[in-house]
């Protein structure tokens, strides 16, 4: 079982706003490596793609798909690595194509595109062939006095003159791999025009498909650091730096407190730290004073680092700077090469105008008919959630602006404290039943406490059976199990002031006060989470410490590793199922492409 790769992550709160006595300190969320939250991602993207869908059906729209594959010799190649460019689909996104839309047929229009690897039914092989799916949802510009409906063959036409650079249909014959634009564009399986939601789900699949540009990540960062490591130990600039920025802070006092002035001047500060070379020195320009040539003066950094023991500060200094430009380039890569989402703003929110915010569902088909389900994170976010813009502060004659941020509503607000209940039951109801089967096997204790799933157990089995027994007859009137679930979902975490009395535990009333966004009575400091954290001297007592919870504390732990490693057990079985029918769907594929090019 891959424990490792799917245990729940545990990230610091990162608001600018922090509340000791509400907000959490840490949250844990589910590894996105798990195959549960792939699945979510697909069918939170599959309800936008029907609703719109469902809105260019009911208002004179059309909806097209087409798969955009590049050329041999166009194929995007950063790193080594065959990836996608986004910077190529702008003419789609911003540019000429959006406008001739919009100009000869009083047409606009929301797009999703997936994009995927390849799974090697082609020569160039698995994982080797970037392309992009395509979905186009045109509807009437409100803003234009006509509206003329594209034909499929001017559409067809329309997109192959902006991706290939040429339409064979109308122009004859053209060498695909030489004369094409970007690439070749291709109509979807049943035609160009979409009359079934269907296709669009065919297209969300692919948004968690692929994650061999993902894996190839830890390689490119790798190469990435080499690069840069050669390149800046070779750079006269980069010596100079560290030399201005480490050695005069180490070796230079200042004369005026803001280092306006330092003691010595670059070539007296050379000499101290080399006084071998100070007489070749003096013969040289260097600086503002006197200056090395530069092949010389990196000759001399080098060994002002090691007659000097700087090397620990010069490496420390060479390997921040790396991390800079690695992280740098990493993010210009996941932005713009790696397989990522594009997807219009606001495309799916037809489904809002029909969703009952007391009793929010979102209607979605499937194979036995329409379903209900929770609103996936987008509509939670338009349904339960505003952005609110920071107060402007003047410092020093300055006005700075923060970055608007988004809070929770009052609706979302009682939406969480409604789905609280349930989820506390959920919970409970789960760990009882694992509880149940762990108490009476020993062989799952071991097994579990010798997994990577949680490398802290508090128990032997033996010590973990006594102690849960004499909790059950020392506390016959709890519950264990649904306060456990409370103090997960709800207290995990959480602080309260420390006091003459203990606060009393109101689990909903609680949960409502700490749900209510501190960013509306707290002043933004970013340092005052760090601030609380590194404080040892606290005014304020962990959850863990209340009465209420802490005889159970210990037990509380047990039931996380058992949570943690059912869950992702049954993740696994399920990725496995998931896999093998992909398999056959792929040896289907790959035998349907044969015969059908036998048949040429």
């Amino acid at each position: 079982m891959k424990v490792n790769a799917k245990k729940p992550l545990s990230l610091f709160n990162r608001t600018k706003y922090f509340d000791p006595n509400s907000d959490r300190v840490k949250f844990d969320i589910v590894n996105p490596n798990c195959q549960s939250v792939k699945i979510n991602k697909i069918k939170g993207y599959e309800a936008r793609l029907y609703w719109q869908f469902k809105y260019c059906q009911e208002n004179d729209g059309q909806i097209f798909f087409y798969t955009l594959t590049y050329s041999d010799k166009n194929i995007p190649n950063k790193y080594g690595v065959n990836c996608f460019d986004y910077e190529d689909l702008r003419l789609f996104l911003t540019g000429g194509f959006r406008k001739r839309l919009k100009r000869d047929y009083g047409t606009i229009f929301k797009y999703f595109i997936s994009a995927e690897l390849g799974e090697g039914k082609g020569k160039r092989g698995f994982h080797n062939n970037p392309h992009y799916h395509l979905l186009l949802f045109l509807e009437p510009d409100p803003d234009s006095n006509f509206y003329d409906k594209i034909s499929v063959s001017e559409m067809r036409n329309l997109i192959r003159t902006f991706w290939q650079g040429f339409d064979q249909d109308v122009e004859g014959f053209h060498s695909f791999q030489e004369d094409c634009r970007f690439g070749i564009v291709k109509e979807g399986r049943f035609g160009d025009l979409v009359k079934d939601y269907r296709a669009c789900f065919y297209c969300a699949k692919y948004v968690t498909k692929d994650v061999g540009l993902v894996r190839k990540e830890v390689d490119i960062k790798k190469l990435l650091r080499m690069r840069y490591r050669e390149s800046l130990l070779k750079d006269y600039d980069f010596y100079l730096e560290f030399y201005r920025n480490v050695v005069y802070d180490l070796y230079n006092i200042p004369i005026t407190p803001d280092k306006s002035k330092w003691k010595y001047n670059d070539l007296e500060l050379f000499a101290i730290l080399l006084p071998q070379i100070y007489e070749f020195g003096k013969m040289c320009r260097f600086g503002e004073y006197e200056i090395f040539e530069h092949e010389i003066f990196i000759h001399d950094i080098k060994q002002i680092i090691c007659c000097n023991h700087l090397y620990k500060h010069f490496y420390s200094y060479l390997s921040d700077r790396v991390n800079q430009l690695v992280d740098f380039s990493i993010k210009e890569w996941r932005n713009r090469y790696c397989n990522k989402v594009r997807i219009s703003h606001g495309l799916g929110d037809y489904a809002l105008k029909f969703v009952d915010k007391t009793n929010p569902l979102i209607q979605v088909p499937s194979k036995e008919g329409f379903r209900f389900i929770k609103p996936n994170l987008y509509y939670y976010r338009k349904l339960f959630t505003k952005v609110v813009k920071p107060t402007c502060v003047m410092f020093n004659g300055c006005t700075f602006k923060y970055p608007n941020i988004r809070v929770i509503n009052d609706l979302g607000i009682s939406y969480k404290v409604n789905l609280v209940k349930e989820k506390i039951k959920e919970l409970s109801d789960k760990v009882r039943s694992y509880q149940d089967l762990f108490l009476h096997d020993k062989y799952l204790f071991n097994l579990i406490k010798s997994s990577d799933v949680n490398t802290e157990v508090f128990y032997s089995y033996e010590l973990f059976v006594k102690r849960f027994r004499f909790l059950l007859d020392n506390f016959p009137n709890v519950d264990i199990y649904e306060r456990y679930a409370q103090f997960k979902l709800v207290y995990e975490c959480r602080f309260y002031a420390l006091q003459e009395k203990v606060p009393d535990i109101d689990v909903l009333e609680d949960y409502r006060r700490f749900l209510k966004p501190s960013y509306y009575y707290m002043s933004r400091s970013d340092m005052r989470l760090i601030d609380f954290v590194n404080n040892d001297d606290k005014e304020f007592v962990s959850y863990e410490n209340h009465p209420y919870f802490l005889p159970f504390i210990g037990v509380f732990g047990v039931f996380d590793l058992l949570v943690s490693y059912f869950s992702i057990k049954k993740d696994d079985e399920f990725e496995t199922e998931s896999n093998r029918i992909r398999e056959v769907q792929r040896l289907h594929n790959g035998l349907e492409l044969k015969s059908y090019f036998a048949a040429l």
